[in-house]
């Protein structure tokens, strides 16, 4: 028999995956990976899993993972726009990403929830949102 700790982390593990599940965002990267599944085979992007960092014995971890991988992306395309395929194998190479099912679907529910922060071209390449309102080529001139 386990001991009722373990049943208990079990237990409440059980739950955050229900509640994951009924979540539309979850939803929703289910249903684009159907459809990547369906017509996308060779487009569809799988980065390798990388293994946790380990912490140094003793220590704890305060910053959140979402708010390491903001901050990581903000340092790079601070250089200028990158496509997610190469973000993601940064952040996983710095071992903030890696563990998720799927770290792409992962990446790109972070990346949604920031758009203040970063903006994209609809093809998968990121740019800091001010870089996009700076940039020369996207703006329309007066005289058009």
């Amino acid at each position: 028999m386990l001991p009722g700790w373990i049943e208990e982390l079990k237990a409440e593990k059980r739950r955050l995956e229900e509640e994951l599940a009924e979540d539309p965002r979850q939803q929703k990267i289910q249903a684009i990976d159907d459809l990547l599944d369906l017509y996308a085979d060779d487009a569809r992007e799988e980065a390798p899993k990388a293994p946790r960092p380990k912490l140094p014995p003793g220590s704890v971890n305060t910053v959140s993972k979402a708010a390491r991988i903001k901050a990581r992306v903000h340092e790079l395309l601070a250089d200028g726009p990158k496509h997610r395929a190469d973000i993601l194998k940064v952040l996983i190479d710095a071992g903030i990403m890696g563990s998720e099912a799927n770290p792409m679907a992962s990446l790109a529910a972070y990346l949604s929830e920031w758009k203040a922060d970063f903006t994209t071209d609809g093809k998968g390449n990121f740019s800091l949102a001010t870089q996009r309102e700076e940039s020369p080529n996207e703006q329309v001139s007066a005289s058009s």
